[in-house]
């Protein structure tokens, strides 16, 4: 075959993108744990989940995925808010019913607008079959103080149409520092289980970093009882095995297995550089076997894409030449989780110099965070896995060798 695959189909990754629920693989258990209590909630037994992973492990993909099978297997009104970037409840609380709005039937939704919100919105406008509007601050804070009210009067509004309400807030971690929202919230959860009044079918699922669940949970120790909580680890060899001769199965392409070793290596158990990975690899395909010359130059490439699109916001703060060579001397001997003594083994004498305003510099930049403290020793791991895995590969001489 000598032109490229991709000039005669579309890849089937999605590395910009939650992947697509029929592409989901290897996060089987976590599902069936989030779903096997929907059933509780729809006996009017509120349940409250918080999903937690790291940058890139694949938890937008599951919340999706969460949302399409409750729609489609219990008939729930879903409301799905990113938090990303906000730290007001205000806001958040009337997001969640501006989503949950867009459940209602199109013909009847401006009525709601009114019913639900009053003449305190603007710029109200459609957007495929979707209502988007403002609501005005006074009227946030109104709905934030009496939420369970305007809560239950979405769901009286909604029953007629589904037979409860899954609530999916993405990206906490704006709010992770709040003792507000942990009490609001509690106060939330609290009210539903004692007013009889509030019989309410209801989901909620949480979304955030697994150590902003921890400082939450640090502000009010009963805030983490009121949820299930699990959280996403890499993917096993195995499952990353899989993963990509399933994926590529699809359009016909089998990997040669030296290719699919180096492949499920570089990617660390990590979905999002699973995904970059195989995208990179697919549009450079000219057969329908994949070769280890073809992985290797997929994997590097891939490493750009990484830096240049998912992780170029920590990189461009790496200012100087020194600190890039002792990040890459990080990767080539794989140190992705490491103490002070373990970095000078690796530097010379006028980096050693230097490594305390390097460790400074990195936490300033988010690039590394503290994991643990014993005996006058720090220990650090990367902020997100895949900025361990730009440099691993970008520092591999591995990849350097002709094939």
């Amino acid at each position: 075959m000598s032109e490229n695959i991709s000039n005669e189909i579309g890849t089937p990754f999605q590395p910009s993108n939650p992947v697509r629920p029929e592409n989901f693989k290897g996060r089987s258990d976590i599902v069936h744990k989030i779903i096997r209590y929907i059933p509780n909630a729809l006996n009017n037994e509120a349940q409250h989940f918080f999903l937690t992973g790291n940058k890139g492990m694949g938890k937008t993909s599951i919340s999706d995925y969460i949302i399409n099978y409750v729609e489609d297997e219990y008939n729930l009104a879903t409301s799905y808010t990113s938090n990303k970037g906000n730290n007001s409840i205000d806001i958040l609380a009337s997001k969640i019913l501006i989503n949950l709005l867009n459940n209602m039937p199109k013909e009847s939704r401006r009525q709601k607008v009114k019913t639900w919100f009053g003449e305190h919105v603007s710029e109200l406008e459609v957007i495929g079959t979707t209502l988007r509007f403002n609501v005005d601050p006074q009227k946030q804070e109104k709905i934030r103080q009496d939420f369970i009210i305007y809560l239950n009067q979405a769901y009286e509004d909604l029953k007629k149409y589904y037979n409860g309400l899954l609530i999916v807030i993405d990206d906490i971690n704006g709010l992770s520092d709040s003792r507000k929202f942990v009490e609001w919230y509690k106060q939330l959860a609290d009210t539903i289980i004692v007013d009889k009044h509030y019989q309410i079918p209801v989901y909620f699922l949480l979304i955030g970093y697994p150590e902003k669940f921890d400082k939450l949970v640090e502000l009010e120790t009963s805030f983490g009882r009121i949820f299930y909580t699990d959280n996403i680890d890499e993917l096993t060899d195995h499952e990353v095995e899989e993963f990509f001769e399933d994926t590529f199965k699809t359009i016909g392409v089998t990997i040669e297995d030296d290719a699919l070793k180096l492949m499920t290596q570089y990617s660390s158990g990590v979905p999002l550089t699973m995904q970059q990975i195989g995208d990179s690899i697919f549009w450079n395909l000219t057969k329908n076997e994949i070769k280890l010359s073809e992985a290797k130059n997929g994997i590097k490439e891939a490493a750009q894409e990484l830096g240049k699109r998912q992780i170029r916001r920590v990189l461009t703060h790496v200012k100087t030449p020194e600190h890039e060579k002792i990040l890459l001397k990080m990767g080539e001997n794989k140190l992705s989780t490491f103490t002070q003594e373990d970095i000078k083994e690796i530097m010379t004498q006028q980096e050693q110099e230097i490594l305390p305003e390097f460790i400074n510099k990195m936490l300033q930049i988010g690039m590394i965070k503290v994991v643990d403290e014993w005996d006058n020793t720090t220990e650090y791991e990367f902020t997100e896995k895949t900025f361990y895995t730009y440099y691993n590969i970008t520092s591999s001489k591995e990849l350097l060798k002709a094939v």
